[in-house]
């Protein structure tokens, strides 16, 4: 092919691409600011420093500061029934049972939790010399409604618990 016609050739291969790229810029929508939104960001007013009149409100010494009224929180007294027993810290808990193997507990507890009861599993002892895993209900505050636990779950399920002291 003559060398002329070549030249020719690529420099229409050139006009074109470059009329495919810059003629459609020509004919689109230009750009609208409409949708746009333009931030303004404004810069707070520096705090109000009230170091005075908080300095005007600490205690002036260790006297003042003993003088003031003991916060409620930190009373040690623990509540007392009416006989004047200590019940602050009690709780109660209903020994279901004992068992040797942990799937006899298992399933016992699962029954338990399906009619609403709160219960553990605590095991003693080690593997070498057998285990034991004691199912507990609990715990409750209240003595009474222990006992009233207990006896429900005793007339319930054919059962001999305790009733543990915590």
């Amino acid at each position: 092919m003559d060398h002329d016609l070549k030249q020719r050739l690529v420099g229409v291969v050139v006009i074109t691409a470059l009329a495919a790229i810059f003629i459609p810029m020509l004919f689109d929508d230009p750009v609208q600011d409409q949708g746009r939104l333009i931030n303004e960001l404004q810069i707070p007013e520096p705090p109000v420093e009230r170091f005075s009149e908080i300095s005007e409100k600490l205690p002036e010494s260790a006297d003042h500061v003993l003088a003031l009224p003991e916060p409620p929180m930190l009373h040690t007294e623990q509540p007392t029934d009416n006989s004047g027993n200590d019940t602050g810290l009690v709780r109660w808990i209903i020994q279901v049972g004992s068992f040797s193997q942990r799937k006899n507990a298992l399933e016992l507890q699962k029954k338990l939790r399906k009619q609403g009861f709160a219960t553990f599993l605590d095991s003693l002892g080690t593997e070498k010399n057998g285990k034991l895993y004691r199912l507990k209900v609990g715990p409750e505050l209240n003595k009474e409604r222990a006992e009233a636990i207990k006896s429900q779950l005793e007339k319930q399920y054919q059962l001999q618990a305790i009733l543990v002291e915590e």
